[in-house]
């Protein structure tokens, strides 16, 4: 199936990421134009595949029914939806609870090039669900439906849900902490407690999330890993006041950012390879007073800031190549530096070959700042005194 991507331009659709009551959304937004407003397509009919053995692969253990996978002979081109009961009962006559999806279980099964028909993935009625395994449903990236979190679930494993397409979240699970266990940046983001953003184990890498990112006010640790590699995440990006954590490639290769950054003045520590190959972040960088450690490659190759990085004196370390690459800076201002931090190899290697100035206080000499402080810094720049 041939997919057809749309750039929306002028009115705004907000791509709302799993809640619970209380709790401040992420959204992605992006915007449509056109004179006429774009019509709505009539939502299909949902044609569940029959859950039978002769399309899936089933497990019974302990008298309960764990779903393994789609039967690799199943013919399901005359249906769009999965949808996982809360009971099955066999040739028998037996009746068992549909306790667990597997492991992988329906992993890539339901993507653009496989059984691309089953958009909708209905786990509505599925009230005697308890676990959904690492990776069940990872990659289906055909699933395009608002997905609901029946409130029977307690265990979610890592990249349950790693990169779909789903276009709203809602959980009706009270037991579940998301953010011990969510698998995807792109669902199940926010955690019960409101307070981190995180997931367990594995990568995310090629997430589908697209548009602009809203982060609420109430997170105060944004994972590891979280964003690495959502390429079509796009606008600016505001880190917000709460936040004090941002973790190893939180951000890493998220290119399509095409605006400012702005890290609130909670960040105490920007983490290795946060920010690296953000190359679209365009404007000034400013490194809030609240921030005491920049690791290595933070901001590598932040190739299309264009105008003054400002690094405070509350900073006390700046890792090897954490500025490197960010050819476009034509200003350093460590003007309220009162001592020097431990500067990295390289930190600041690549810059703008043609030369920019390094703002210093009056009393940079006895502080011993030198253009050979910002290491790998070209020659061709110089010490202003402020």
């Amino acid at each position: 199936m041939s997919v057809l991507r749309i750039k929306f331009l002028k009115s705004s659709i907000a791509l709302l990421l799993g809640f619970s009551a209380g709790i401040g959304l992420i959204s992605y937004t992006t915007s449509c134009s056109g004179n006429l407003p774009t019509p709505t397509p009539p939502t299909p009919q949902e044609k569940p595949i029959p859950f039978t053995e002769k399309y899936f692969s089933l497990t019974i253990t302990n008298n309960q029914l764990n779903v393994n996978g789609m039967q690799s002979s199943a013919d399901t081109s005359n249906y769009n939806t999965l949808s996982i009961p809360p009971t099955y009962t066999d040739e028998n006559n037996n009746t068992y609870r549909v306790a667990s999806i597997g492991v992988d279980a329906f992993l890539r099964e339901f993507s653009f090039d496989t059984r691309s028909n089953i958009i909708n993935l209905d786990l509505t009625n599925a009230s005697n669900l308890r676990t959904i395994y690492s990776g069940a449903f990872s990659l289906c990236k055909a699933f395009c439906n608002t997905l609901t979190i029946p409130g029977s679930v307690t265990s979610i494993g890592a990249n349950a849900f790693a990169n779909t397409c789903f276009t709203n979240i809602v959980n009706h699970s009270s037991n579940f902490n998301f953010a011990d266990n969510v698998g995807s940046a792109r669902v199940l983001i926010n955690a019960t407690s409101g307070t981190s953003l995180n997931y367990d184990g594995g990568s995310i890498v090629g997430c589908i999330a697209f548009g602009k990112l809203t982060i609420p006010s109430s997170v105060t640790t944004i994972g590891d890993e979280l964003f690495n590699s959502c390429l079509e995440l796009t606008d600016s990006l505001t880190i917000p006041n709460s936040v004090i954590t941002v973790g190893d490639y939180a951000f890493s290769s998220c290119s399509g950012f095409n605006g400012a950054l702005t890290i609130g003045n909670s960040v105490t520590r920007i983490e290795y390879y946060a920010f690296y190959n953000c190359s679209g972040f365009t404007g000034s960088l400013t490194i809030p007073n609240s921030v005491t450690s920049i690791n290595n490659y933070a901001f590598y190759n932040c190739s299309a800031f264009n105008g003054t990085l400002t690094i405070n004196d509350s900073v006390i370390n700046i890792g090897g190549n954490a500025f490197s690459g960010c050819s476009k800076f034509n200003t350093i201002d460590v003007s309220n530096w009162t001592n020097i931090p431990t500067i990295g190899t390289n930190s600041f290697r690549n810059f703008n070959s043609q030369g920019g100035t390094v703002l210093v206080p009056e009393n940079y000499v006895q502080l011993g700042i030198a253009l050979s402080t910002f290491d790998g810094l070209p020659s061709t720049w110089q010490l202003q005194v402020v």
